[in-house]
């Protein structure tokens, strides 16, 4: 393994350590739309449409090199593309997720005030069956 590819993994895991804001619109946290460098200004979020156009673009400017360095670049390319579609896949199935937890503790929580209601009731009932005899 080469010392850049260890280099990537660390800034990966930095970016991974960072608080994350989410793109609502996309369902995507914003800090996995690094921009390329001089495509947006600091701090703007790259869209679906942007990324698949730079990626593009970067696909094309690696046709036109020569074939001893076209190979391993194309290869990273492609990689980058495989890795940003399971991220959106790993997001996507995240916030089902989250939905699903969400929408599970509005139940145990409704559930919760009803037991309670009801202790409140039955205990109300016992006092007064207590009291009567």
């Amino acid at each position: 393994m080469g010392a850049g590819v260890g280099k990537r993994r660390n800034t990966a895991a930095w970016q991974m350590e960072r608080p994350m804001g989410m793109d609502v619109e996309r369902g995507l946290p914003q800090s996995a739309h690094a921009p390329a460098a001089g495509a947006c200004q600091k701090g703007a979020v790259m869209t679906e449409q942007e990324f698949q156009s730079k990626l593009a673009e970067l696909m094309g400017e690696i046709s036109t090199l020569p074939a001893s360095e076209r190979g391993k670049l194309e290869k990273l390319a492609d990689e980058t593309r495989q890795r940003h579609e399971r991220l959106r896949q790993t997001v996507s199935s995240l916030q089902e997720s989250l939905d699903y937890l969400r929408l599970s503790i509005k139940y145990l929580v409704f559930d919760l005030e009803a037991t309670r209601r009801e202790n409140g009731y039955l205990r109300k009932m016992l006092e007064e069956t207590s009291g009567n005899e």
